[in-house]
């Protein structure tokens, strides 16, 4: 078991998008932005608490019971999935499939290419249940409203790390450790090691730009199709890979501090994108009173959610 969990620790997957400091700024960003937005100042007090939620499935779900289930929940190689739809043109829209049907459709496209797509799906799927109920209780206070309200914050916070994970280039690329270009190592170095080393200038930098590029964000996505907006995000993402692999080849890595302020305008960049379209879908999640009248919850370990998993008003009582 010792070897196993070894392997595990140095896989290229088991690399977290971000890093803790980098997904706790997408989230704090999303928040933010959706409750000055939606003049929810509940919200924005509970921003610390949906940045912790975002780096859950990492940090929590990536241990080894659920590992190899979660693994590929993080990403898309972009470049199997064009391949592939290009040998059955007949399926017009294979990325709006159900996550089951289109497993039937494309057995020959490993789940190791990645499921984000779906994954995030299904979670605004339960995200936007949990909207409805809270738009439908009468009660603007009171102990029914803040279990769902609970049920909301968890919710949204997971839903904010698969958002993270499109809007880094590296998580949209067949390259995803610049394995295939003889940079290996770079996923780690870029993702974690760099923004821990320009850390807190980075969150400061994303946030500013994310505030200063929202008023048309979202005038430009607020009635667009959320598969419309995870493509726009990974295409946007797979643009950058270019860029990242030439600042790596350009610099070296044992010039710690140098070369990652070489990579920080594209880190704050990716970080904004993603917060923005975080705070898209929260924006339409909201629209319903918000108690935060003594109200102090806060998940430790949330419970595993099994993907292709939707589940019911009724499996929630």
């Amino acid at each position: 078991m010792k070897y196993i969990l070894i392997l595990l620790v140095l896989s290229p997957w088991t690399a977290f998008a971000w890093g803790r400091h980098g997904h706790h700024t997408v989230g704090e960003i999303a928040a933010t932005l959706a409750a000055k937005d939606k003049n929810v100042p509940g919200l924005k007090a509970h921003a610390y608490d949906i940045g912790y939620y975002c780096n859950v499935p990492d940090f929590i779900w990536k241990r080894p019971a659920t590992y190899e289930t979660e693994k590929p929940q993080h990403f898309m190689d972009m470049e199997i999935f064009k391949r592939a739809f290009k040998k059955k043109p007949d399926i017009k829209a294979p990325l709006e499939l159900s996550r089951k049907d289109f497993e039937a459709q494309f057995p020959d496209i490993p789940k190791d290419a990645g499921r984000a797509f779906w994954r995030v799906r299904e979670m605004v799927t339960e995200l936007e249940k949990i909207s409805e109920e809270l738009r439908q209780l009468k009660e603007p206070k009171g102990k029914a409203r803040q279990a769902l309200q609970e049920k909301w914050l968890l919710q949204a916070g997971l839903l904010g790390h698969y958002i993270g994970d499109l809007g880094m280039p590296l998580h949209v690329s067949e390259n995803y450790d610049g394995q295939l270009t003889g940079q290996k190592g770079l996923h780690g170095f870029f993702e974690d090691t760099c923004v821990d080393e320009v850390y807190p200038g980075v969150a400061v930098k994303a946030k500013n730009l994310a505030q200063v590029q929202w008023p048309a964000f979202k005038l430009k996505n607020q009635n667009k199709p959320l598969l419309e907006m995870l493509q726009d995000l990974a295409n946007d993402s797979d643009k950058k890979v270019k860029e990242l692999l030439a600042i790596d080849k350009a610099n070296k890595r044992d010039k710690l501090t140098a070369t990652c302020f070489k990579f920080e305008p594209l880190i704050a960049q990716r970080l904004a994108m993603s917060g923005m379209v975080l705070a898209e879908i929260y924006r339409r999640n909201l629209g319903w009173p918000f108690d935060n009248e003594r109200f102090y919850f806060f998940a430790g370990e949330p419970q595993y959610i099994q993907p292709g998993e939707i589940v019911t008003p009724a499996d929630r009582k």
